[in-house]
């Protein structure tokens, strides 16, 4: 057959289809009508094979293979092979390359320096920007600029201007100080948090301090991250007591097991000590396991594909919070 021979009623004969649907897939409109997949493909392929408008068929061809989902993302963990944070997150997303044909782009920034690099012209080009990792100076400039950018999806960051994916890191917490009193294994509960902090430890800060509201014998204890001998110091100024210490963050949380072990401290009868977070490269190297939150990042990154199908498909996307889970370790005897 030549090109001149060949009709749209000849396609749809051949992919037993109608005239109207052909005309739909090689116009590019098919989603005005609840067309398969399978039969938009075998279309545009017979179309292709029949030399009937091939080249409008190769640009819908080609469409389809990016049909489900295209992303960018931006992280401050791109570079670190240490981030357990973006090795999960990476988890999920080659699952879904491998599954569902989804195309992912990656962009580097540092935190605090999103405003340098987050452009519209190149958001509008994917279906959803998913970013993570912002402080308060990119949370300022996003809320000053959220009319630009209509299809960001936040992962573990809350926004009341941005669709996201988070964990209920504050409720959370709160469930943690109580289950923490109601063994009533401890003579005093201290709160150990970095002194520049995130805006979902601040959730976490809050509440632990509502968990802990009615109780004296309560105390938050702020450092740097930069100093490593925190440990040695609280473990010395709460010499003598029976104490439990509570991380916001997982790392400050293994340094102060390290050292307890070190100084053969028994941990929980002596010190207890409660974690935020999982590390899956160190859980099985830690003993005892530490007694930990965590905060399903896993669930929290499947959610986001689906917020950015309905949000491609024009559908209206809600965001959500994903439940934490209190891990039940050796560290603190609950």
């Amino acid at each position: 057959m030549n090109k001149k021979s060949v009709t749209l009623k000849d396609v749809a004969m051949k992919c037993g289809v109608s005239v109207a649907t052909v005309s739909y897939v090689l116009n590019g409109k098919t989603t005005s009508l609840k067309i398969s997949e399978s039969s938009i493909k075998r279309v545009l392929e017979e179309s292709m094979r029949m030399n009937y408008r091939p080249d409008r068929a190769a640009l819908e061809l080609e469409k389809l293979k990016w049909k489900k989902l295209s992303i960018l993302m931006y992280s401050p963990w791109l570079l670190s092979q240490y981030s357990d944070f973006m090795f999960q997150v990476n988890q999920v997303l080659n699952s879904a390359l491998q599954r569902e044909q989804i195309k992912v782009d990656s962009q580097f920034y540092s935190t605090g320096q999103l405003k340098k690099i987050l452009k519209p012209y190149k958001c509008e080009k994917y279906d959803i920007v998913l970013i993570m990792g912002t402080n308060s100076e990119d949370e300022i400039f996003l809320e000053k600029k959220c009319s630009q950018f209509k299809n960001i999806i936040l992962l573990h960051r809350n926004n009341k201007n941005f669709i996201h994916s988070c964990g209920n890191d504050g409720e959370i917490c709160m469930e943690m100080a109580n289950r923490l009193l109601a063994k009533n294994q401890y003579d005093k509960y201290v709160l150990v948090y970095n002194r520049a902090y995130s805006g979902k430890e601040a959730e976490r800060i809050a509440g632990y301090r509502k968990g802990f509201a009615q109780q004296n014998n309560f105390e938050e204890s702020v450092h740097d991250l930069s100093d490593v001998n925190f440990p040695d110091d609280l473990l010395e100024k709460y010499s003598g007591e029976k104490v439990c210490f509570i991380f916001t963050m997982y790392i400050n949380a293994a340094r102060m097991l390290r050292n307890t072990v070190l100084k053969k401290i028994s941990v929980p009868d002596q010190v207890g000590i409660v974690a935020y977070d999982r590390h899956t490269m160190l859980d099985n190297f830690l003993s005892p396991a530490l007694t930990t939150i965590d905060p399903d990042y896993r669930a929290m990154t499947e959610k986001v594909l689906e917020l950015g199908k309905s949000i491609k498909d024009g559908n209206e996307a809600f965001s959500h919070i994903t439940k934490a889970k209190i891990i039940e370790g050796g560290t603190a005897g609950i």
